[in-house]
């Protein structure tokens, strides 16, 4: 098999059983800065996802899914950089629109049946991952 593809494109492959039939999978997987819309060149985008990702976190590549999917490395910010509690975030792609509730850091306060999580700390900037 000879591929050819662009120095943005990653193709990523796989390989599953599903009711007694073999599949190949075959996708590709591009970064572009969400700032000026520039693709990102593979050799640049895969060290990025792993700085993103952390050292016990998976990144699904290739696995067979029922619709086209995107991800985002990106920081929340508050609104005029007024510490907020919780901001809203969205992104879109085509018709794809994610929008995530960012909340600040919480901690566990009480004990036993008292246990609940303590109101969000306002935060200016958070970054949004796992």
């Amino acid at each position: 098999m000879n591929i050819i593809k662009s120095q943005q494109a990653s193709l990523l492959t796989n390989i599953f059983k599903y009711q007694q039939k073999q599949f190949f999978v075959a996708s590709t997987l591009w970064g572009f800065y969400l700032d000026s819309g520039e693709a990102v060149l593979e050799q640049t985008l895969w060290p990025i996802i792993a700085a993103n990702l952390g050292e016990n976190n998976l990144f699904d590549e290739a696995i067979n899914k029922d619709a086209c999917e995107f991800l985002v490395f990106a920081d929340a910010f508050a609104p005029q950089q007024l510490p907020a509690p919780r901001v809203d975030v969205s992104v879109s792609l085509a018709n794809i629109t994610k929008t995530l509730n960012v909340y600040g850091e919480r901690y566990w306060q009480g004990t036993g049946p008292l246990l609940n999580a303590s109101a969000p700390l306002p935060f200016k900037q958070k970054s949004l991952t796992y």
